[in-house]
């Protein structure tokens, strides 16, 4: 509806100046716990400042809208997985975890292989799993095991081991 689409609207302009402007400081390894604490707060008072609560857009028929609409606004698919990686380690609440993890996991398409593939390189740990679950849903595309085996050798060992279930069911 009209509420969904403007809060849509208001989130992506609200992601755009956001994401964009301050992704590089959110990855300095200096002063990291710093940047992610005023980063969220930032991305706490842009929402405040539009009149949206977190809540309302950590809800399960919003999340999912909001990555399709930026998708379609023309954010590149690395940038919304990174959006939404940020989110998820600056989240603590179990159930918006879960939320976001779906909310990423639509993001599973052919065109989008070359952004899991650096999802998977370069990623969070939620970043590098949830680009491994897509890449083994889309294991028939061109490009998507071979992304999957060069995950293989990563150094965490809860990624090493999703790849080798991935490998096994394949």
């Amino acid at each position: 509806g009209q509420i969904t689409d403007a809060l849509a609207e208001e989130v992506l302009i609200i992601t755009k100046r956001f994401g964009r402007a301050n992704w590089d400081a959110l990855n300095a390894k200096e002063k990291k716990d710093e940047n992610i604490a005023n980063g969220r707060s930032a991305f706490e008072a842009e929402l405040k400042h539009a009149g949206l609560s977190l809540k309302e857009v950590m809800s399960p028929e919003i999340l999912p809208m909001l990555t399709r609409r930026f998708s379609e606004c023309g954010l590149p698919a690395l940038q919304i997985l990174k959006i939404w990686s940020w989110v998820y380690e600056n989240t603590y609440n179990d159930d918006y975890k879960g939320l976001i993890r779906k909310a990423v996991l639509a993001l599973a398409d052919p065109a989008h292989i070359p952004a899991l593939e650096e999802a998977v390189k370069s990623g969070t740990v939620f970043l590098r799993s949830a680009g491994l679950e897509m890449l083994a849903d889309l294991s028939a595309e061109p490009g998507a095991k071979e992304a999957i085996l060069a995950a293989a050798g990563d150094s965490s060992k809860q990624i090493r081991e999703q790849v080798r279930n991935i490998l096994v069911k394949h």
